[in-house]
């Protein structure tokens, strides 16, 4: 029997020694706890967070925008100060009667009132406190710009007036001349009263 139980002990350290290496192994072994996020994650994360972050952009700009409508004036008054500046002294374009009246006395009015009409764009930039901006059309100045009441339409008249002669071919003559001459006139006695509309 000694035999037998000396057999059986060897069998046991046998079976303890194969499970201590066991153990040391599975120790050794990364556990699950540790987990490594794959490269793949990490970039879809991080491609997640940028989307995040350029939705809050433009939310914020959104906002801003928002609040300038109700804190600034009124819509056309917003797009005032798009095409109106502050003046700038030396940029007011110099037109001389002498060279309107010369043109009126050959009788070439068509292009005489498209003077009149650069130089009463000229007076409204030096006593209207402007600074005109090159890509509006008169059109635009005369509806968009603030100006004195009833200034606007004066400025109107003179601008469909060098229109149709101008763009529409029309022939003119000293008789559209006055009549543009006095809406001149007018328009630069609005501007000096002043008073915006």
């Amino acid at each position: 029997m000694s035999f037998s139980a000396e057999f059986l002990q060897q069998r046991i350290a046998e079976a303890k020694r194969l499970v201590y290496e066991r153990v040391e192994y599975q120790e050794g072994l990364p556990k699950p706890t540790a987990f490594v996020e794959p490269e793949i994650a990490r970039g879809w994360a991080l491609l997640g967070w940028l989307g995040a972050f350029m939705v809050g952009l433009v939310l914020i700009w959104g906002l801003v925008r928002l609040i300038g409508l109700f804190l600034g004036s009124s819509g056309r008054g917003r797009k005032n100060m798009e095409v109106a500046k502050v003046i700038q002294p030396g940029l007011v374009i110099e037109i001389d009667w002498e060279r309107i009246r010369s043109l009126v006395a050959s009788g070439e009015f068509a292009s005489a009132i498209h003077e009149l009409l650069a130089l009463t764009l000229a007076e409204l930039e030096r006593k209207g406190g402007v600074v005109l901006m090159p890509h509006l059309t008169s059109r635009e100045i005369a509806r968009e710009i603030p100006m004195p009441t009833a200034a606007p339409e004066a400025l109107q008249g003179l601008v469909a007036t060098a229109e149709n002669v101008h763009f529409g071919r029309r022939p003119a003559d000293e008789a559209d001349f006055q009549r543009c001459r006095v809406l001149h006139d007018e328009f630069v006695a609005r501007l000096a009263a002043g008073g915006k509309s």
